[in-house]
């Protein structure tokens, strides 16, 4: 496939215990405690492995229904932790999600694509900072950040760097 439209991906922990299950209850359980932790090590990973700063954190967004059920969205919570800690300012509502897609779990790359093509846009008037960060909790197959950095790319960012708290472990 072509490369993913990011330039570096962060990510300081593998999706796997124990931090599978801080994720988890971070995100189903709405425990803050382990988002804290968990921004914690993300941002201690930026500060001493020389990563260079953005002007811009952008969590990837979650669909209104989604948000209405779950009460919070896990990314804005880690972006903002990150945003305090490191100074960097956080633009919340510019990046959105047109759809409400089926969830991700399950599909295939390709499925995967299909079900995020056009789900994410670019509101307002303001523009991307030239340097953004993408901010969620786990990347697995990286479809949906790549859906998002594309949308920066198109709405003015010149590059686009994602920083996630832990990763999926390659199913080979």
């Amino acid at each position: 496939g072509n490369p993913p439209p990011f330039t570096r991906t962060v990510c300081p922990l593998l999706y796997e215990f124990p931090a599978n299950r801080l994720v988890q209850s971070f995100k189903y359980q709405r425990q803050l405690a382990a988002g804290r932790v968990l921004s914690h090590l993300l941002c201690e990973y930026v500060a001493t492995h020389e990563v260079p700063l953005p002007g811009m954190l952008i969590p990837v967004p979650l669909h209104s229904m989604r948000m209405l059920k779950r009460g919070f969205n896990q990314a804005y919570e880690m972006a903002a932790y990150a945003g305090r800690t490191l100074h960097i300012p956080l633009l919340a509502n510019a990046l959105r999600r047109r759809r409400n897609t089926p969830a991700q779990a399950g599909l295939s790359r390709k499925q995967r694509r299909k079900n995020l093509q056009g789900a994410f846009y670019w509101h307002g008037g303001v523009r991307p900072a030239r340097h953004v960060v993408l901010i969620d909790d786990v990347m697995t197959t990286g479809t949906t950040l790549s859906e998002c950095a594309r949308v920066l790319k198109k709405a003015g960012a010149k590059r686009v760097d994602v920083w996630v708290a832990a990763r999926a472990v390659p199913a080979n």
